[in-house]
């Protein structure tokens, strides 16, 4: 029961530790707002708290840590504006620049690619939904997801998100044959 599980999470963030642990208080909120999100309901209370947290550890911790942990949080957060239709487009461009730092520290980290594939899939879409043209981030967004799976070919992340990213290809192709060359790339990704 998902309530159930996020009941258990606050309640645990809620209980007094010797030495608290911001990055585990942080986790607990990143595990929070993710049923939150399931259940279709508002994971902002979670959130700002998340963002409050590592705002703390930023002085405290290595930078590496730091990148992916925040970059979750940048994820969790341009996943439900999309989905509310309510974006603000400097988080794209903030979840960018956090990505790509992050390969510049660990270029052989496969999630850090299939992470920024997600937020170039996320951009095409939202891009597309305001009307504008979304073919610069599907191409960026398939050139990471094919990064992450040349360092790990049978990542579902980094297939699904290719997948959704072909199919937004196919959305927006110009020829019939380009459209169809898409959902037939679509399908092999997703199956």
């Amino acid at each position: 029961d998902p309530s159930a599980i996020r009941a258990s999470v606050l309640r645990h963030l809620d209980h007094p530790l010797p030495q608290p642990n911001p990055q585990l208080r942080g986790h607990g909120h990143y595990i929070a707002a993710l049923v939150a999100l399931a259940r279709d309901e508002s994971p902002d209370a979670d959130l700002v708290a998340m963002e409050a947290v590592y705002e703390a550890m930023s002085s405290q911790h290595p930078r590496i840590l730091l990148v992916r942990v925040v970059s979750d949080f940048l994820l969790l957060r341009l996943r439900w504006d999309v989905s509310r239709g309510m974006v603000d487009p400097a988080l794209f461009d903030r979840a960018v620049a956090l990505y790509s730092s992050e390969f510049a520290l660990d270029s052989s980290y496969p999630p850090g690619f299939h992470r920024l594939a997600e937020v170039h899939a996320l951009r095409a879409a939202w891009r597309l939904s305001q009307g504008e043209d979304p073919s610069q981030d599907i191409a960026d967004g398939l050139v990471r997801a094919g990064e992450a799976l040349a360092r790990d070919p049978r990542m579902p992340p980094a297939l699904a998100t290719r997948g959704s990213l072909e199919l937004l290809a196919a959305r927006t192709a110009k020829t019939a044959e380009a459209r169809e060359a898409s959902a037939q790339q679509a399908v092999k990704s997703l199956t």
